[in-house]
C-alpha cells in the first residue's frame, strides 16, 4: 500500500497492517485530507498509474454507483495505443470487486471487518477459493 502526496510513500517491503493500525491509518488520512468520503472498499488488481477519479475502478465505484459485489475494470487499450511509461505517467489496467462503500470515515473499519468475515478464504475478485 502506498500514498501519493507530493511524492509516493510506501514501505520498503509489503506488510499486512493489524486491524487497529489500519483503522488509525484511515482516520489519519482523513484528518489530513489525503482520503475523503464517500469511500469504497475494493479488492483486486489496482494500478498506481490510474487516475483516482476518472478512468479508474475507484472512480467507477464513486461516480457510477454499481451494486456491491460488482467487478469493475478499466478500459484496456489496443496494443498500438498503449503507453508503457513508468508510474505515474503510463497507462493503467485495473480489475477489482466493490466490497463495501459508505459516507463516514469511521465506517471503514467495521465494513472491512464485515467483509473479511464474509470472504475469509476466497479470492475476493474471482470468487474462487485459494488453492
Amino acid at each position: 500500500m502506498g500514498i501519493w502526496t507530493d511524492a509516493f510513500t510506501a514501505p520498503a517491503e509489503p506488510v499486512l497492517l493489524s486491524r487497529e493500525d489500519f483503522g488509525q491509518l484511515v482516520v489519519d488520512l482523513a484528518r489530513e485530507r489525503v482520503a475523503c468520503t464517500p469511500w469504497a472498499l475494493l479488492a483486486g488488481e489496482l494500478c498506481v498509474n490510474a487516475s483516482l477519479n476518472w478512468g479508474s475502478v475507484s472512480g467507477q465505484a464513486r461516480w457510477d454507483e454499481p451494486g456491491l459485489g460488482t467487478v469493475l475494470h478499466s478500459e484496456e487499450y489496443p496494443e498500438g495505443l498503449r503507453d508503457d511509461d513508468p508510474p505515474p505517467w503510463g497507462d493503467s489496467y485495473e480489475r477489482a470487486r466493490l466490497l463495501a462503500r459508505g459516507d463516514a470515515i469511521l465506517d471503514v473499519l467495521p465494513a472491512l471487518v464485515s467483509v473479511a468475515a464474509r470472504h475469509l478464504g476466497p479470492n475476493l475478485v474471482t470468487g474462487e477459493t485459494w488453492g
